[in-house]
């Protein structure tokens, strides 16, 4: 950048860590440029501040210069008295002084939410960023601005502001504004350390923060197995999580990954972990299957909505309740489509409606209902295990009507030769072959063939029972 009747004399410059009152141990320039090279190319004096601007020999070597002014930009260390005394100094501070003073100016006016910041330079006093005002430019933050793309974006502004302020200086034109102490608020320094991420933050709020420390910055992290785990980009996505647990990894049927936070969650897009950088599509290696809970979730989430759906209409069409099963597959549906052949098993508990056909050989698993309203037929040599309930008659509709309608009733018969467990409901209506063992304390509402046993302890026969002898029926 060249400026008409002006001439850089000289240039002190730092490396790019070094020692800082404020933190002794060492501060890194993430920012840092090779200005010492720059100068060399062109043949400018130059000085490396070494530890602090009291180094002895460095004000002596730079007033030999004999400075008419002092343009500070990125620059740790407050300018001494005695320099200012020298020549004057103006510095350019990232942000629209008075306000955001201090520290990391653009970090936390993202991190806060700001929708503008600026550039300004000002003359340097003793107070920090407090001299009166020499000019500003605004810049808009948008939505999506990282750290990198609002201070490219700042940096421009500052070289339009120089281009237009430092020739007035030069010529003692520029009028200085006081700044307003009323509006000043000034921003702590910030370290690596405190880009620790609090999940119990809401999704746009810890999404803001990760974009405000983002590449170049050290960028913000959480812990994973008590080691750091750095993200770099994230993407708010409204979430229902009253229930959830802040900070909890889940993942998505899309396949993305989500970390619930204290409103909505955010889908993590790129993270390092152990030296290491993952991809959106890499997460995988390091969050793996247990993630799945998430997909298990919006799984259940839906299917208690279908319920919820099928409640209602069965309630609203029938004005009924069913048991949870016949919501999800429709009763007469699956009686029409299961088809059990000779030597097949009806399993403990299941469900069995409507035109239902048993072939013969067949072991019917305890406490089964097989609602025979549509037609039950059970084949020959079965065994019906304890607690079965056996029906021919739909007596629903004659339940609900108050007894004004007639129940449905179909034929239901059982084989020759049968086991029949012990409290099984056999109701009337159905036939019972030859050859049969009907277990004790079962519920008979029919004759009994030739040839079948009813044991007692003691056997509840209700109906026409006929009783005879050893030697005949019973």
């Amino acid at each position: 950048m060249e400026i008409p009747h002006l001439r850089i004399s000289g240039i002190v410059t730092a490396p790019q860590s070094f020692a800082i009152s404020y933190r002794p141990s060492g501060v890194t320039n993430v920012l840092h440029a090779d200005v010492a090279g720059l100068a060399n190319l062109h043949t400018i004096p130059t000085q490396m501040l070494e530890r602090s601007m009291n180094k002895p020999g460095l004000f002596e070597a730079v007033a030999e210069w004999k400075p008419d002014m002092f343009l500070v930009a990125g620059w740790y260390h407050m300018i001494l008295k005695r320099w200012r005394e020298l020549a004057p100094a103006y510095g350019l501070h990232a942000s629209l002084l008075p306000d955001y003073s201090g520290g990391a100016p653009l970090v936390w006016a993202i991190i806060n939410g700001e929708t503008k910041t600026g550039i300004s330079l000002f003359q340097m006093d003793d107070g920090v960023d407090s001299g009166p005002i020499a000019g500003q430019k605004e810049e808009p933050i948008y939505p999506d601005d990282t750290i990198a793309t609002l201070y490219a974006r700042i940096e421009e502004r500052g070289v339009e502001l120089l281009r237009d302020k430092l020739p007035q200086l030069a010529n003692g034109t520029l009028k200085l504004q006081l700044q307003n102490e009323t509006k000043r608020r000034i921003m702590p320094q910030r370290s690596p350390k405190d880009g620790l991420i609090d999940w119990t933050q809401d999704a746009e709020s810890i999404d803001r923060f990760v974009r405000a420390q983002t590449r170049p910055y050290p960028g913000a992290f959480t812990t994973l197995e008590t080691k750091p785990l750095h993200i770099w980009r994230t993407q708010v996505v409204e979430a229902a999580n009253d229930h959830r647990e802040t900070g909890r990894v889940e993942r998505t049927k899309k396949g993305a990954y989500t970390v619930d936070c204290g409103k909505w969650a955010v889908i993590i897009n790129e993270i390092t972990y152990e030296q290491r950088t993952y991809s959106q599509t890499q997460l995988t290696e390091i969050f793996g299957g247990g993630a799945e809970t998430g997909r298990i979730a919006e799984l259940l989430e839906e299917l208690q909505t279908l319920l919820a759906q099928q409640q209602m209409h069965v309630r609203e069409q029938w004005n009924r309740s069913l048991p949870f099963g016949d919501y999800i597959v429709d009763r007469w549906k699956k009686a029409r489509e299961l088809g059990f052949g000779k030597g097949s098993n009806i399993y403990d508990s299941a469900l069995v409606f409507g035109n239902v056909r048993v072939g013969k050989n067949t072991w019917i698993g305890p406490f089964t209902v097989l609602d025979g309203s549509g037609g039950l037929e059970i084949g020959a040599n079965c065994s019906i295990s304890s607690g079965v309930q056996l029906y021919s008659h739909d007596s629903v509709n004659w339940a609900i009507s108050g007894g004004k309608s007639t129940p449905a009733y179909a034929p239901t018969s059982i084989g020759n030769n049968c086991y029949i467990g012990p409290n099984t409901v056999v109701a009337k209506g159905v036939h019972i072959g030859s050859g049969c063992i009907i277990g004790a304390n079962s519920l008979v509402l029919d004759n009994i063939k030739k040839g079948s046993k009813a044991f007692g302890t003691p056997c509840r026969v209700i109906g026409n029972v006929i009783v005879r002898t050893k030697s005949q029926e019973r």
